[in-house]
């Protein structure tokens, strides 16, 4: 990894391996790199051109599957000329085949959650649900907020 190489977020998988994501400036790629502290390797799971991705460093990585085989996270593309994002896309990676599957195109939050079969995202005063083998978006909850404060 060169000094131009920034990884943005690291998450430990339950097998002790890490995953994170890398924004290469040299060759203009944004990758998931997988990397196992046994052998030392690092493997990229998957990447795309950055201009196509985009990548936000104050945005999480994303949540792992319990079984740590899935990734959920959210790819913003960059769009405006403020630095906000066109959309925000809901994507599960597969951490070893490198398939990847579009759960949702337009997400609003980077809070996630998967946890019981359900990817969980937070929303202001709403939580909602998520299956990540395919299905509709669910409000499970509103959350008032709290004592004194005025909901937008």
């Amino acid at each position: 990894m060169s000094e131009r190489d920034v990884a943005a977020a690291l998450v430990w998988t339950p097998a002790g391996e890490l995953v994170f994501r890398q924004l290469s400036w040299l060759d203009r790629r944004d990758k998931l790199m997988l990397w196992s502290p046994k052998t030392g390797e690092a493997r990229v799971v998957v990447q795309r051109p950055a201009e196509e991705w985009g990548i936000h460093y104050d945005s999480p990585l994303g949540t792992l599957e319990p079984n740590g085989k899935r990734l959920a996270l959210v790819y913003a593309r960059p769009g405006s000329r403020l630095g906000l994002a066109r959309n925000r896309e809901l994507w599960a990676v597969d951490l070893r085949t490198g398939s990847r599957r579009l759960l949702y195109p337009d997400i609003w939050t980077d809070e996630l959650l998967w946890r019981d079969g359900r990817i969980y995202l937070k929303e202001r005063n709403n939580l909602w649900s998520l299956s990540p083998d395919g299905g509709r978006l669910r409000r499970e909850s509103y959350l008032p907020p709290p004592e004194g404060v005025r909901s937008p």
